[in-house]
């Protein structure tokens, strides 16, 4: 210890300072060169040379496969909420149905005869 002075600590911090700098910086590298799908759809400038309109139209074309892809997903979840939804409402209709058949069972075919409504007729207590 006693050769860690304030200059020692200083200089041995600064050091692990920059060595995480150094690793933070190398891993950003690598994962800006790692290949990503375009996010994507750009324009085409056909005043640019033929090489880069392929690169772009490469680009261009693995973008439209990834929406292809997401919207062959989403096709699928479609129809499977479509069927549920075609259950449920079988569900309903039956329901329906039942209450019906209840409140006719309930009260019959005819309507109740209620006296006693007519406003029209002078109250009688």
């Amino acid at each position: 210890m006693k050769y860690l002075n304030g200059w020692t600590l200083f200089s041995l911090g600064l050091f692990l300072i920059m060595i995480h700098q150094l690793y933070m910086w190398r891993n950003e590298s690598f994962e800006n060169t790692a290949e990503k799908p375009p996010t994507e759809y750009k324009q085409y400038d056909t005043s640019q040379l033929p090489l880069i309109l392929s690169q772009q139209n490469a680009g261009n074309i693995e973008y439209l496969k990834t929406q292809l892809k997401q919207f062959e997903e989403m096709d699928g979840r479609l129809k499977t909420t479509e069927q549920q939804i075609q259950a449920i409402q079988t569900q309903i209709d039956g329901l329906v149905q039942q209450q019906a058949m209840f409140a006719t069972d309930l009260a019959g075919d005819q309507p109740p005869v209620i006296t006693g409504t007519d406003l029209s007729a002078p109250a009688t207590d």
